[in-house]
């Protein structure tokens, strides 16, 4: 009994100080006070990746008092695109961070004027990401918001993140004209299990065959399409999904069966990459 007792008197004292010492730690990095936490804010919302406008009346319709307002002034801030990593090791900031804005000023008198208005990259939710290994890009939805949110506000205290003017290049040595496009069809319309992050589109069902239409303006011929589809089923036997190009068969994908024993997966999932010419 005394030694069971003394090896948890040790133990609880390594605990304290290893829970004293990660305090310590954590006071050093922690933030006291969000920058949200004095001023006026306004938060907006961005669906898609774009160059977005805001002129006078927009901010007036925030509720922000332009008045005098100078154009250093004006600050935007926003979080990180994507969801947050899953692994506590990632790195991710602590506060929002400052977006630098390109801001028009329209006659260079440094005020915020009915004819000046404000640029800025906003950033979908939901991101692409280039995965080496296949030499594709994937697809990442965010499982959480439909938006990606910006914060507004006004503080003459600082100045304010800028995007700067860049002279142009007269002789470039490397001129780009043809560039990547990439589109995704996903619509989040059933959940199998009624739980967890996994979503799925059309069901297969009584009717068995959908078609789903894509446009690229200016493709070009000679390069190839590639295609990346996802499927998932749920049956006792083998399953397959054939996929069609404009009628013309490109290829089959095939889906494990189920076992119908404790702790197995509830549907398999299958997915497949594909590459393919479009004719003239």
């Amino acid at each position: 009994m005394i030694k069971i007792f003394t090896k948890f008197a040790i133990m609880k004292l390594k605990f304290i100080t290893i829970f004293i010492l990660s305090t310590c730690c954590l006071s050093l990095t922690a933030q006291e006070n969000s920058v949200l936490s004095s001023g006026k804010w306004f938060k907006l919302g961005v669906e898609e990746d774009g160059i977005y406008r805001l002129n006078y009346s927009d901010l007036e319709q925030m509720g922000f008092d332009l008045s005098n307002t100078t154009t250093n002034s004006i600050k935007m801030f926003g979080g990180v695109d994507g969801m947050l990593p899953n692994l506590n090791s990632i790195y991710r900031s602590n506060d929002l961070e400052e977006n630098a804005i390109f801001l028009n000023d329209q006659n260079n008198n440094q005020i915020f004027d009915v004819d000046d208005y404000i640029l800025f990259y906003g950033k979908s939710p939901n991101k692409w990401k280039y995965n080496n290994s296949l030499n594709l890009f994937e697809y990442e939805k965010h499982f959480f918001s439909d938006e990606n949110y910006y914060f507004i506000t006004i503080d003459e205290t600082s100045i304010g993140k800028r995007i700067s003017m860049q002279s142009a290049v007269n002789n470039p040595d490397f001129v780009i004209n043809y560039f990547n496009d990439h589109v995704v069809y996903e619509r989040d319309l059933e959940n199998l299990i009624k739980s967890g992050n996994k979503w799925f589109g059309e069901r297969f069902e009584i009717q068995n065959s959908y078609s789903f239409d894509f446009n690229f303006p200016n493709l070009l011929f000679s390069e190839p399409i590639r295609l990346k589809t996802n499927v998932v089923a749920r049956s006792i036997n083998s399953s397959s999904f054939s996929l069609n190009v404009n009628s013309n068969f490109l290829t089959t994908i095939p889906v494990s069966n189920i076992v119908y024993q404790y702790a197995t997966d509830f549907a398999k999932s299958s997915s497949k990459s594909s590459s393919f010419f479009l004719l003239c």
